[in-house]
């Protein structure tokens, strides 16, 4: 009988070649936000605060009889630095969801986040643009608003009702859980966002950022008002980056009301609930700052490991970093 075990996965997942594209890669981007008088601070890891959405999974860590968490992103403590009295920050940091893995996602990942403060919503947009075609050498990065790229490649719009989204989706023969058709299940977002990744992410192969996205879809963005096939609307002041065919990057028009973030943690711990997900603290240290002052900014998150494997020509997260989720 053989009872000799598998030898264990000591070796990085990644080449070392590879390792050291990727230093040389990060080298870049530091270099690209100093030069544009950017400070890099960093943040802790390890919080009691994180942000509140109803499908991301924080990594909780019991810690000397107290409720902890990894971050999910670096927000809310970048924020509190904006509301101290700095203008123009960012970090290149780990961070954490659970249950994220696969040839896209791994449980941690790196993230590229910044903020810059007295900036417009257009602008913020245009920093992104160019940081995009800096990084991969293309000539433009186009700007589309959501509503108009959704009708040109479906002839959905804002206006549509959810049985119209879902109607859609059926004679498209798109997957969705069963869960949904449950009461209490999906949101028009969901379905929207089903819709969205399957007929429209695709078809983005060269850098797009799509922007104004369904007021309904808030996160912590400012909502705007804007008139859009001829009819006056609601939208969130967000924007996404789009390359091959992948989500890179996510960035607001930063909301600075408190009253209203504390609204919004309250109906996501709601629809938490509902999902049967543990409520998670509602970010008063966050809240506190945003009372005290927070300046108009816009921010900006980036997949550092999305973005490398793309410009490297790899096929996975995993082939990006030395020891991702079954390494560790």
């Amino acid at each position: 009988m053989d009872n000799s075990q598998p030898e264990p996965s000591w070796t990085p997942a990644a080449s070392l070649a590879t390792l050291e594209q990727r230093a040389r890669f990060l080298a870049r981007l530091r270099t690209w936000f100093a030069d544009r008088g950017f400070i890099e601070v960093q943040t802790p890891l390890l919080t009691r605060e994180c942000i509140i959405d109803r499908y991301v999974e924080p990594v909780a860590v019991p810690l000397a009889g107290e409720s902890f968490y990894l971050h999910t992103s670096p927000e809310f403590a970048m924020k509190r630095l904006l509301a101290a009295g700095m203008k123009k920050i960012w970090q290149i940091c780990p961070v954490f969801r659970a249950g994220e893995n696969g040839r896209r996602h791994n449980t941690e990942f790196t993230m590229l986040e910044w903020y810059e403060t007295g900036v417009s919503y257009e602008q913020g947009r245009d920093f992104l643009a160019q940081l995009i075609c800096d990084m991969t050498g293309t000539a433009t990065c186009g700007q589309i608003p959501y509503e108009d790229a959704l009708f040109a490649a479906t002839g959905l719009h804002f206006g549509s009702s959810l049985a119209e989204l879902r109607a859609f989706a059926e004679n498209r023969h798109l997957a969705y859980p069963s869960s949904w058709l449950t009461e209490g299940g999906a949101e028009w977002t969901d379905w929207l966002d089903l819709i969205f990744d399957a007929c429209l992410l695709p078809g983005f192969q060269d850098p797009v950022i799509i922007y104004d996205f369904p007021w309904q879809d808030s996160q912590l963005a400012r909502i705007r008002t804007v008139t859009r096939h001829n009819r006056q609307q609601e939208v969130t002041a967000r924007y996404e980056l789009y390359y091959r065919g992948l989500e890179l990057a996510n960035g607001y028009d930063e909301l600075t009301d408190a009253t209203e973030l504390a609204d919004r943690f309250h109906h996501r711990q709601e629809a938490r609930a509902r999902d049967g997900r543990n409520c998670l603290p509602d970010g008063h240290k966050l809240l506190a700052a945003m009372a005290s002052g927070l300046p108009n900014s816009c921010g900006c998150a980036l997949g550092v490991d999305r973005l490398f494997m793309l410009l490297a020509g790899l096929d996975s997260i995993d082939q990006t970093i030395a020891f991702p989720y079954d390494r560790a």
